[in-house]
């Protein structure tokens, strides 16, 4: 079975809050080696989305890769 992974969210992001705007990095958790190892060891590729736009094309390249097949 092959498996395609997609790590998701910003690098960095400001938000307000009660002492001012503040940057955060939504993806410091985001562990993009394990999901780099799940698709190179199933033959798979690992996608890397950081907004709404790179996630769509992602989707693209996956519906080339693997076709549904609809009625």
């Amino acid at each position: 079975m092959v498996i395609y992974t997609i790590g998701i969210g910003a690098d960095a992001l400001t938000v307000r809050s009660l002492f001012g705007l503040r940057q955060i990095n939504p993806s410091a958790d985001l562990d993009e080696k394990t999901l780099t190892a799940i698709a190179d060891m199933t033959g798979g590729k690992y996608f890397r989305a950081r907004d709404t736009q790179e996630f769509s094309q992602i989707y693209s390249i996956l519906d080339k890769l693997e076709p549904a097949e609809s009625d």
